[in-house]
Protein backbone atom coordinates (compact mmCIF):
# COMPACT_ATOMS: atom_id res chain seq x y z
CA UNK A 1 0.00 0.00 0.00
CA UNK A 2 1.62 3.24 -1.11
CA UNK A 3 0.13 6.35 0.42
CA UNK A 4 0.74 9.75 -1.09
CA UNK A 5 0.85 11.73 2.16
CA UNK A 6 3.72 13.59 3.74
CA UNK A 7 2.78 15.06 7.08
CA UNK A 8 4.68 18.25 7.84
CA UNK A 9 2.15 20.33 9.77
CA UNK A 10 -0.98 19.98 11.88
CA UNK A 11 -3.02 20.77 8.76
CA UNK A 12 -1.47 18.00 6.66
CA UNK A 13 -1.99 15.56 9.54
CA UNK A 14 -5.64 16.55 9.78
CA UNK A 15 -6.06 16.18 6.00
CA UNK A 16 -4.55 12.68 6.05
CA UNK A 17 -6.82 11.60 8.90
CA UNK A 18 -9.93 13.10 7.27
CA UNK A 19 -9.20 11.43 3.94
CA UNK A 20 -7.94 8.07 5.23
CA UNK A 21 -10.24 7.70 8.22
CA UNK A 22 -8.78 5.99 11.26
CA UNK A 23 -4.99 6.12 11.12
CA UNK A 24 -2.89 4.54 13.88
CA UNK A 25 -0.43 6.91 15.50
CA UNK A 26 2.47 4.44 15.66
CA UNK A 27 3.63 1.66 13.33
CA UNK A 28 0.90 -0.91 12.73
CA UNK A 29 0.50 -4.26 10.99
CA UNK A 30 0.07 -2.42 7.67
CA UNK A 31 3.49 -1.12 6.54
CA UNK A 32 3.49 2.63 5.87
CA UNK A 33 0.03 3.18 7.38
CA UNK A 34 0.62 5.22 10.51
CA UNK A 35 1.02 8.87 11.44
CA UNK A 36 4.61 8.12 12.46
CA UNK A 37 5.49 6.61 9.07
CA UNK A 38 3.71 9.35 7.11
CA UNK A 39 5.39 12.20 9.01
CA UNK A 40 8.54 13.59 7.45
CA UNK A 41 11.54 12.93 9.74
CA UNK A 42 12.22 16.61 10.38
CA UNK A 43 8.67 17.07 11.69
CA UNK A 44 8.38 14.05 13.98
CA UNK A 45 8.35 15.25 17.57
CA UNK A 46 10.15 13.94 20.59
CA UNK A 47 9.06 14.87 24.10
CA UNK A 48 12.66 15.89 24.82
CA UNK A 49 13.01 18.09 21.72
CA UNK A 50 10.63 20.97 22.29
CA UNK A 51 11.98 23.00 19.37
CA UNK A 52 10.25 20.71 16.83
CA UNK A 53 7.13 22.19 15.14
CA UNK A 54 4.79 19.40 16.28
CA UNK A 55 6.17 19.00 19.81
CA UNK A 56 3.47 21.25 21.26
CA UNK A 57 0.90 18.58 20.37
CA UNK A 58 2.53 16.10 22.75
CA UNK A 59 3.23 18.40 25.66
CA UNK A 60 0.72 19.90 28.09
Amino acid sequence: MALNYQISSPETMERAICELGIVPFFTSAIPGYSIKELTLPGFWFDVFLQSNPLSSWALP
